[in-house]
Order: structure tokens, then sequence, then C-alpha cells
């Protein structure tokens, strides 16, 4: 677990690293600058390059190690937590299982909330919607169940509620998509793709290009088929709340 200094989140979460280049908004990513700068200090996440466009430390990699921090390692109190702050978690070369792995260990800390954010909204809606995912997270609850390490005993009374009968989608697990953009109007294909996806509470933030500057809105949240407002089509309808604080989902 990291402390976060990002504004609309607490804590953030790594499973994966790494990630490849797909629109202007990737130009000055900070993700992609600290991981060169990880790579140089040595840290094991941070080894493999990847891609050449990219810079060294960023290829997309998968840390199985990481992914039952929440439970063994994190306070039992409510958290907001950001997944993937150093990657993106529907990269392709992230696979089904081992999402399915990420969200199983969400569904085992329900005291927390998950932002998990993504560039690729055609794969989050291909993935969670044809079931892969969903059928991947019950495999994994089933694997911990049988064969997995020691876990807290609250964890093991909650996992055994599980594996019967888990909520689908997670209640705790907000979606979102960010796209970055000349112009002020949101991208009809990336914003259907992420209204067709199943997830109780959705998120959408605009990256503006201006030349060399980029000026990055804060995340707007809905509440899926209960929010009292539409989704933005424009980013001066961004909401710039709280999270906590949001009237989109409260």
């Amino acid at each position: 677990m990291s402390a976060s200094k990002i504004e609309w989140t607490e804590i953030t979460l790594n499973p994966t690293t790494g990630c490849d280049r797909i629109s202007p908004g990737c130009d000055n990513c900070y993700a992609m600058t600290m991981a060169k700068r990880l790579k140089a200090m040595g840290s094991p996440k941070y080894q493999n390059d990847g891609d050449p466009r990219t810079r060294p430390g960023f290829g997309v990699s998968m840390h199985p190690d990481s992914v039952l921090e929440p439970i063994l390692k994190w306070p039992r109190t409510s958290r907001i937590a950001f997944l993937d702050s150093m990657s993106d978690v529907f990269h392709a070369r992230v696979s089904a299982e081992f999402l399915g792995r990420i969200f199983a260990t969400m569904a085992l800390t329900p005291q927390h909330t998950y932002q998990v954010w993504t560039k690729r909204p055609k794969r989050m809606r291909d993935l969670l919607t044809d079931r892969r995912v969903q059928g991947a997270m019950q495999d994994a609850l089933l694997d911990i169940q049988s064969h997995g390490r020691s876990l807290p005993d609250w964890a093991i009374r909650l996992l055994f509620a599980r594996t019967a009968q888990c909520p689908w989608p997670l209640p705790n697990v907000w979606l979102g998509t960010s796209r970055a953009r000349s112009a002020k109007v949101w991208p009809v294909r990336w914003c259907n793709s992420q209204d067709r996806t199943s997830a109780l509470i959705r998120f959408r933030a605009c990256l503006l290009i201006a030349g060399k500057n980029a000026l990055n809105c804060c995340p707007c949240l809905f509440r899926a088929a209960r929010c009292r407002n539409s989704y933005p089509r424009n980013v001066n309808d961004v909401c710039s709340c709280e999270p906590r604080r949001c009237p989109s989902w409260q």
C-alpha cells in the first residue's frame, strides 16, 4: 500500500506495471517517467523495458505477489484505492485470468473502494460483459479457498461467503476511463464502450491537450442507472467535487 498525493484517491495498488502509448495524452505520462527512475534505483517491478517507444522499466508486467496485499497488509478500515497508478490493468497483455485474481481480492475486501481506471474501455467492456473476468474471479476464489496461503480469520469467513455467492458487478469497484482530446467533445464511441460496461459506479476524465500543455480534469462520477445527471458530453460539464462528497453518487 502506498499513500497517494492524488487529490481524488487515498492509496494506490499496482499488481501490474507498465503500459504503451495509445494517445497524445501519453506523451507526458508521469508513470512512464517514474518507471525510468525506479528502474535505475533497482526496483524489481520496473526491470522490464517492453516496447522501445516507452521509457526504460515501463514494459507491461504482472505481479502476483502484489494481488493479495489489500488482504494481507492493508488496514481493515476503509480506504479509496486507485488501481493501477503505474499501469493499465485492461492492457492487452494483462490476461483475463490475472484480472480475475485482482477482482477476487476486491471481492474479499468490500470495506475498500477501488477506482479502476483504463484508457482501453472497449477491452474493459468486452472482458466484463462476456463474463470472462467474472468466471476467472470465481476460479480465483475457489483456488484461494483450496490452495491459498494463510489468510486472516475475517478474510476466511468472507471467502466462503463469496465462493458460494458473489455479487456482480462488485459494489465496491468503480470503473473509469480517460481520453486525451484537443477538442471539447467526448468521443461518442469511447463513451458508448463504457456505457455498456457492467459497473454500479462509472467515472470519466478528459485530458485536454493544448500544444505542450496538458490540463487533467477531475474525474466525474456516476452511479449507474440511478444517477441524477446524464453522462457529460462536454468537458465543461465535468464534475469537480471531491469523490466522497460528489452528488452524482451519494
